[in-house]
């Protein structure tokens, strides 16, 4: 490995070493704890790293150059704070809370049910196999599973049926990957039997051959008398198809995919979700479960059974001891040192993840409130928003543009600041869908369009639909870019899933749209909105468009309804080159002659609907006005 290689592996520990005036390799060499913690925490506080995941990967790319480097491995000493974190169990009685919350007592609406079945089919799943999520979750093909009817027990007449899963994805260990099967029978504990989701499914997507179409079906075969069981077989057309599916939009609503797997990091939002809502501390991961069964399976099976069950090759304990035994010591060592009477049930009581049901699920108002008055955080916009003046003043049309400059130094500085107060993850497909749509926009919940207006935690606004075109989201970018108007700050704008309707997440903005009070205002709130609104005219109207070009700002047609045809129309649509185009476009449209009106008049950047969606902040007298709308600039 050349030292153009490890520079290229890391170049920021190259950076930060000589900065120090010291070489990057013989720093590495040196194996000092003190000089890895310092750079580590310098990554962290003078970047955007938000999962501890994330550190956990540095490190290990430092420990595996500092292995090659110095031909040895790194001491167990150095940082084993950072390479061991803590490793927690969901125990089997934790996995009963968290299915009975799941059937009975949740209050989650789920974008569609059968995700709730899912779920609750990953949880018995992966309980009893103490598998890896990733064999699992978003890999369970149809042909990876096989329902089996056997004959019944003495005595009984009711067939038993078991079901055989092959987990075919599993980790590669010492260079080669094995799959496991796994074979389930009925519960007698309904709340643990898999066979019950999974038929559910099966029935559900009428996956199974020869006209199996419900339970009775199955329960009403006979096993023949030269066989030991009869093996149900799926329709062709299901075999290479996902049983765990994802959500999409279709022109009926929300309806599950034939094909799209079901995602596990949605998965894994589910999970967090379920344990919150049971009061459990901790932000629960899938390998939570894998640990809880691997302790079961530790203590009942030989180390080759587990091992075996587990994927571990290595044939001893030290990859159980290593990854997989919890830090928390759940046994009685009073008991054992002392000679006194046990209390294994308490101290395992003590073990568990701890959970409260009366624990808070969300922020209140008064909390969103207080976070986005933070003094702080209201410091670090306001400098934001200087810098930004500061290099529009110079002449710099965008961010990209001043790149390098003192004034992007500070808005750099202050947008990281504030990303650290305020790290608010971007709102959820399952947020968004479950979210009242009608709150914000009661004109947009009447389109019927599929779509409308959300708030998701006070904190953003969603807006999305078969209407939501990119024009609107890209003017705001423009707005951004180009002037000093205060409008809603984009986030983001996708497509969910990529081929349904167009999202756009935005800045929320409190405060009352101008036509709902306009007619309660005083002459002297009218006068103060009048004030602040003509500045904003007069700065759209100074930004004219450039050469030869009459259009939208994503440089296509003239988003409005007087220039939209059925059927694209480029003569009617735009762009046009100049007015007399423009003119012509109209009196196609609207049949009347309007060439001698708009000749020689000059156009500029204007918005269709000012006084719709203008909004303000009213106490007493106007104080701040906005424009929301900007999806026909």
């Amino acid at each position: 490995m050349s030292d153009v290689w490890f520079i290229s592996i890391d170049c920021y520990f190259d950076r930060f070493c000589r900065r120090r005036n010291e070489d990057p390799v013989e720093a590495l060499r040196r194996c000092d704890a003190a000089l890895f913690k310092v750079y580590l925490d310098l990554r962290v506080k003078r970047s955007r790293i938000k999962k501890e995941s994330t550190i956990f990967l540095y490190w290990k790319r430092l420990s595996q150059v500092y292995a090659q480097k110095a031909a040895t491995w790194m001491s167990d000493s150095i940082l084993f704070d950072i390479r061991n974190k803590e490793k927690a169990g969901i125990l089997i009685d934790d996995l009963a809370i968290m299915l009975n919350h799941l059937w009975i007592r949740d209050d989650e609406v789920f974008s569609h049910e059968r995700l709730r079945v899912q779920l609750s089919a990953n949880l018995i799943l992966a309980g009893a196999t103490a598998t890896r999520p990733g064999a699992l979750i978003g890999q369970l093909l149809y042909e990876n599973l096989e329902f089996q009817v056997f004959p019944p027990v003495l005595g009984d007449n009711r067939p038993r049926i078991a079901l055989i899963v092959n987990l075919e994805h599993i980790k590669r260990t010492a260079g080669s990957s094995e799959a496991k099967r796994f074979a389930f029978r009925e519960d007698d504990m309904l709340l643990y039997d898999p066979l019950i989701p999974i038929m559910a499914l099966a029935f559900c997507d009428d996956a199974f051959l020869n006209n199996i179409e419900g339970p009775q079906d199955l329960y009403n075969l006979v096993v023949p008398y030269d066989s030991d069981r009869i093996r149900l077989l799926w329709k062709k057309e299901w075999l290479k198809r996902p049983v765990f599916r994802d959500v999409e939009a279709t022109e009926d609503g929300i309806q599950i995919s034939a094909n799209r797997a079901l995602d596990y990091r949605k998965e894994r939002q589910h999970l967090i979700r379920l344990g919150r809502a049971i009061g459990i501390e901790k932000q629960l991961e899938w390998y939570d479960l894998r640990r809880g069964s691997g302790k079961k399976l530790n203590e009942a099976l030989t180390p080759e059974e587990r091992n075996k069950i587990m994927g571990h090759r290595k044939g001893d304990s030290s990859t159980y001891l290593q990854y997989y035994m919890s830090n928390f010591i759940d046994v009685d060592c009073q008991s054992i040192c002392f000679g006194t009477a046990p209390q294994h049930d308490l101290v395992q009581l003590a073990a568990r993840l701890r959970r409260h049901d009366g624990a808070p699920k969300e922020l209140t108002v008064d909390q969103l409130a207080a976070i986005h008055n933070n003094k702080k955080l209201v410091e670090y916009r306001e400098g934001r928003r200087r810098a930004v003046l500061d290099w529009k003043q110079q002449g710099y049309r965008s961010r990209e543009e001043a790149k390098g400059t003192e004034m992007w130094e500070r808005y750099d500085h202050y947008n990281k600041e504030a990303n650290k107060l305020l790290n608010w993850p971007l709102p959820t497909s399952d947020e968004i869908r479950n979210a009242s749509k009608s709150e914000l926009s009661p004109r947009r919940s009447a389109w019927g369009d599929g779509g409308g207006m959300c708030l998701i935690r006070g904190v953003y606004v969603v807006k999305f639909g078969a209407t939501v075109t990119e024009n609107e989201g890209n003017a705001l970018l423009f707005v951004e870019k180009h002037l000093e108007i205060s409008a809603p700050r984009l986030y983001a704008m996708y497509h969910d899933p990529p081929s349904g309707p167009l999202h756009l997440v935005m800045e929320y903005i409190r405060g009352a749209d101008l036509e709902s009070v306009w007619e309660s205002l005083s002459v002297e709130a009218k006068s103060s909105i009048a004030t602040q609104l003509q500045p904003m005219f007069a700065q759209m109207r100074s930004l004219g468009p450039p050469d030869d070009f009459i259009g939208g700002v994503c440089g296509g047609g003239i988003p409005d309804p007087v220039f939209q045809t059925d059927w694209p129309n480029p003569s009617i649509n735009g762009p046009f080159r100049n007015a007399e185009e423009f003119a012509g476009g109209k009196i196609l449209k609207e049949t009347r002659k309007l060439l001698g009106a708009f000749s020689g008049e000059m156009s500029t950047t204007s918005h269709d609907a000012l006084c719709r969606f203008a909004m303000g902040s009213v106490a007493g007298a106007v104080q701040t006005t906005r424009t929301l709308s900007w999806k026909t600039a």
